[in-house]
C-alpha cells in the first residue's frame, strides 16, 4: 500500500521529521525520504552529471512524468508498444493486397491520395476528442460533442466545395484549407483549454463548436473534390475502390494517431495530420487523380 506525499515547494526539517516519526508509528518501510532514506541516483538528483533528464535515460523503461498532453500513465515502453506497430503493419498490408486484389498499383496516385486523406483526417479527430476530453472533463461528452460537430462540418464543407465559386479551385486550394483548419484546432483547443469561469456545460459546447467547426469545415473539402476529379476523367467505377482504400488508410491513421499521441503527445500528432495535407497540397496529386 505506497502513499505518495509531494508538495511543491522543498520539504522543511520539521515536516520531514513528523513525516519519520509518522512512518515508524505506523510500521511502514522507507523507498524515499529526503535526508533519511535515498535509494542510489537519488541521493545526487539535481546534482552535475544526475540531472533529472539523465536520470530517466538511466532508467531501462519509460518512467518519463505524464502530462495533459499525453496522460498515457500506462505507457512503460521507451518506443512503440509492439501492438500498436503489429496493426501499423497489418494495415499497410491489407491496403497494398486490397488495391493488388483489384487490379491497381499500390503507387496510383489515387490510392496514395485517397489513403493520404483518411490518414490526415482520422489523425486529426482522435487527437481532438481526447484534447476535448480535458476541456469537459468527461470523455463521454468530449465524444458527443467532438464527433457530431467534426462530421457534420465536414459534410457543410463538402458540399460547399461542388459550388461553382469554389469548384474552380478544387484542384489546388482543399488541402491546404484542410491544413489550415488542423492548425487552427491546435491553437483553438490549447487557448480553451485554459480558460477560466467556464462551468456550465452549454458555455463549454458552444465554444467546442466555434473551435471544431472551421477544421471540420475545411477538412471536408479534399475528398469530394478529389471524387470529382476521377469523376471529370470518366472512371465512375473507381470510386467505390477509393472510398474502400480511404476507410482502411483511416485505421492506419487511428493507430498512427494513438503512436504520436504517446509519444510526442497529442497536439504534435493533430500537426502531424496537418502536415499530411500540406504535403498532398504540395506534391499536387489531386491534378493527377483524372486519367
Amino acid at each position: 500500500m505506497p502513499v505518495l506525499v509531494f508538495k511543491k515547494e522543498q520539504f522543511t526539517d520539521e515536516e520531514l521529521d513528523t513525516l519519520n516519526k509518522v512512518v515508524s508509528a505506523q510500521g511502514r518501510q522507507y523507498i524515499h525520504l529526503p535526508g533519511v532514506m535515498e535509494i542510489g541516483e537519488y541521493k545526487t538528483l539535481g546534482q552535475e552529471g544526475n540531472s533529472f533528464d539523465e536520470l530517466l535515460d538511466k532508467i531501462p523503461f519509460n518512467a518519463g512524468p505524464v502530462v495533459d498532453d499525453s496522460p498515457f500513465f500506462y505507457n512503460y515502453d521507451r518506443f512503440v508498444p509492439k501492438l500498436l506497430l503489429a496493426i501499423i503493419a497489418a494495415a499497410v498490408m491489407a491496403i497494398m493486397v486490397f488495391s493488388r486484389f483489384n487490379g491497381y498499383r499500390v503507387r496510383d496516385s489515387r490510392i496514395v491520395y485517397f489513403s493520404a486523406l483518411g490518414i490526415a483526417y482520422i489523425m486529426v479527430e482522435i487527437p481532438v476528442i481526447q484534447k476535448m476530453s480535458l476541456f469537459f472533463g468527461s470523455p463521454s461528452l468530449a465524444f458527443s460533442v467532438a464527433v457530431p460537430v467534426l462530421l457534420a462540418s465536414s459534410g457543410i464543407g463538402s458540399l460547399i466545395s461542388r459550388s461553382k465559386q469554389l469548384s474552380k479551385y478544387n484542384r489546388y486550394v482543399p488541402e491546404m484549407a484542410a491544413a489550415i483548419g488542423a492548425l487552427l484546432v491546435v491553437a483553438g483547443l490549447n487557448y480553451i483549454a485554459v480558460l477560466p469561469g467556464l462551468k456550465r456545460v452549454l458555455d463549454k459546447v458552444m465554444l467546442a463548436v466555434l473551435v471544431l467547426f472551421p477544421a471540420g469545415f475545411f477538412m471536408g473539402m479534399p475528398f469530394p473534390s478529389g471524387i470529382a476529379r476521377i469523376k471529370s476523367g470518366r472512371e465512375d467505377k473507381a470510386i467505390p475502390f477509393m472510398w474502400g482504400i480511404n476507410g482502411l488508410a483511416s485505421v492506419l491513421g487511428s493507430t498512427l494517431a494513438t503512436v504520436f499521441s504517446m509519444k510526442f503527445g497529442f497536439s504534435v500528432a493533430i500537426l502531424a495530420g496537418a502536415a499530411v495535407y500540406i504535403l498532398l497540397f504540395f506534391s499536387r496529386l489531386q491534378g493527377k487523380l483524372a486519367r
